[in-house]
């Protein structure tokens, strides 16, 4: 029983090993696809807050995208170096704080998690987009 378990594990890690992930979108693609116009979003949350819980869903689906948009920037051939790295994960985590935000309907902390992305946002701007 011990072997078939670690032929599964080495199978299942195998099949991992297989998956190629293919980026399709090139970093400005990903920019006004997805990072803009989601971070568009929660830069007016403190000036339009959300009235229901419908508001308050889509707020959580853009700060989802930020996150996830953070990883795709870190995906080869997307990767440029370090700092693009950390920039890349620093919006990954700002994304997170703000579906948590989110999640618990906090419109201040929402806003201030905008000003530390605008800060992210900016750092990597001045550095690549030149």
């Amino acid at each position: 029983m011990k072997m078939i378990g670690w032929f599964l594990v080495a199978g299942l890690a195998m099949a991992q090993q297989q998956t190629a992930f293919k980026p399709v979108a090139s970093n400005a693609q990903l920019m006004r696809a997805f990072i803009i116009p989601s971070s568009d979003v929660l830069f007016n949350v403190g000036l339009e807050p959300p009235k229901d819980a419908a508001g308050w869903t889509a707020i959580e689906n853009h700060a989802l995208i930020l996150a996830e948009a953070g990883n795709l920037l870190m995906m080869a051939p997307r990767a440029k170096d370090d700092v693009w790295m950390k920039e890349s994960q620093a919006l990954v985590e700002a994304g997170e704080a703000a579906l948590k935000a989110a999640q618990a309907k906090n419109v201040d902390q929402l806003s201030m998690i905008a000003d530390q992305m605008l800060e992210v946002c900016e750092r990597c701007h001045a550095k690549y987009l030149r």
